[in-house]
C-alpha cells in the first residue's frame, strides 16, 4: 500500500510518496515498479486538489510505458445472443458484468488477449417489454454492424461516433461528429456511437439538456486521452443513492447528495489537462469489473436498489427495493467496453 501525502500545508506544499511497507518515503521510480506487480491500483482522489491530479497523470504515463500491448474492445449483447445481428435483444438485461465475463474472456483468448477491464458502454434503447435495441453503428472486432442513426434527429449532440484505429502497430483514437458508413466498416477494430463529447481538440463542448441528464449528479463513465492517442483514461462515479432519486432532487431544485453532474466530469478532465473526452451510459448503467489475480472486483449497476426514502446528514437510506421484475435480476446495459493485454509476438 502507498500513500500521496503532503509534507505541509499551503499551496506550495511538497508532494511525498509514502510506502505503508516500507514505513517511509520512497522514490517515485520504486513506487511504479511495486505497482507494475499488482493487478489491480487504485488512486483516490480529492476532487479539488490539482495537484493529486497532476500526481495521478504522472503514475498512469509511467504504468503505461511498463506496458504498451493494452487494446480496446467492444461487446455487443445483440450480437451475442439466439439471433446475432437483427437488432433485436432481450437478454441484456439479465446480463451485468458478472454474467457476461466468461463470454467475453472466451472472446478475448481467440484473440491472445487477457482482459483486465470491463465497464459499460453507449447509450441504447428499449421498449416497455424490456426489447432493446441499438441507437448507432457498433464494431466488434473489426466488423460493422447496426447501420442505424436514431439519435440523430432528436439528441444530435449525442450522436457522436468514437473509434479505435490501429495501423503498424499504433493505436489511434477517432472522435467525430459523423463517420460514413464505408468508415465503418473498413477503419475502425473497435467504435461505437451515440456517445456524448465533453473536449473536443483541446476545447470544451457547451453542455445542453439531452441524453444523460446533464444536470443531474448520478454515477457516471466516461473516457478521455491524450492528442497522441498513447494514453486512454477511464473515470467511474459511484454515487451514494440512485439515480431516481437524484432525478427527484434536481427537479425539485434541491442540494443533490452523491454522484456527478456532467459539468463536474468535464471539469474533472479539463483539470488533468486531456483534449479529448466523452460520456458513456451512466447513471444506473454504470458498471465495471477490475481483475484482481485470479477474480473480479465489481462495481455493480444501481438498478437493484434504486430507491431512497430519505437522507440523514447527507446519507441515504436505502431500500432493496426492486424496480425490475425479479426473473430479470441483476441488470446488464446492451453493450460493454473492455481493456485487454496480448500477447508479445516472439
Amino acid at each position: 500500500m502507498v500513500l500521496l501525502a503532503a509534507t505541509s500545508v499551503g499551496a506550495n506544499a511538497a508532494m511525498e510518496i509514502v510506502g505503508m511497507n516500507e514505513k517511509g518515503p520512497v522514490t517515485f521510480g520504486t513506487f511504479v515498479e511495486n505497482l507494475g506487480r499488482s493487478d489491480v491500483i487504485f488512486l483516490g482522489d480529492t476532487h479539488d486538489d490539482l495537484r493529486l491530479h497532476n500526481r495521478q497523470l504522472e503514475i498512469v504515463r509511467a504504468l503505461y510505458a511498463k506496458n504498451p500491448r493494452l487494446a480496446l474492445e467492444g461487446y455487443n449483447a445483440d450480437l451475442h445472443d439466439t439471433t446475432p445481428g437483427n437488432d433485436v435483444n432481450t437478454t441484456w438485461l439479465g446480463q451485468p458484468l458478472p454474467y457476461l465475463l466468461p463470454d467475453i474472456e472466451r472472446q478475448a483468448r481467440l484473440k491472445s488477449e487477457t482482459v483486465l477491464s470491463a465497464w459499460n458502454g453507449n447509450f441504447f434503447g428499449y421498449d416497455k417489454q424490456w426489447v432493446g435495441w441499438n441507437l448507432s453503428p457498433f464494431v466488434e472486432n473489426g466488423q460493422a454492424h447496426y447501420n442505424v442513426h436514431r439519435l440523430s434527429r432528436d439528441y444530435a449532440e449525442q450522436d457522436w461516433q468514437f473509434g479505435v484505429r490501429r495501423k503498424g502497430g499504433k493505436v489511434r483514437f477517432v472522435l467525430a461528429k459523423d463517420f460514413s458508413w464505408a468508415r465503418w466498416q473498413s477503419e475502425f477494430e473497435t467504435a461505437l456511437g451515440g456517445v456524448r463529447p465533453l473536449r473536443v481538440n483541446g476545447k470544451s463542448v457547451p453542455l445542453r439538456p439531452g441524453y444523460g441528464n446533464t444536470a443531474m449528479q448520478s454515477s457516471r463513465t466516461s473516457l478521455a486521452w491524450t492528442a497522441d492517442s498513447s494514453k486512454l483514461y477511464l473515470l467511474i462515479v459511484k454515487e451514494l443513492d440512485a439515480e431516481g432519486s437524484s432525478n427527484r432532487q434536481k427537479q425539485a431544485k434541491v442540494r443533490q447528495v452523491g454522484g456527478w453532474s456532467l459539468p463536474q466530469v468535464q471539469q474533472f478532465w479539463e483539470s488533468l489537462h486531456l483534449p479529448n473526452a466523452i460520456a458513456l451510459d451512466a447513471g444506473e448503467s454504470t458498471q465495471l469489473a477490475l481483475r484482481d489475480a485470479d477474480r473480479y472486483r465489481f462495481v455493480p449497476s444501481g438498478y437493484l436498489t434504486a430507491r431512497t426514502l430519505g437522507y440523514v446528514h447527507d446519507k441515504p437510506i436505502l431500500t432493496s427495493l426492486l424496480i425490475r421484475p425479479p426473473t430479470q435480476a441483476h441488470f446488464g446495459v446492451m453493450n460493454y467496453l473492455y481493456l485487454a493485454e496480448r500477447k508479445a509476438s516472439r
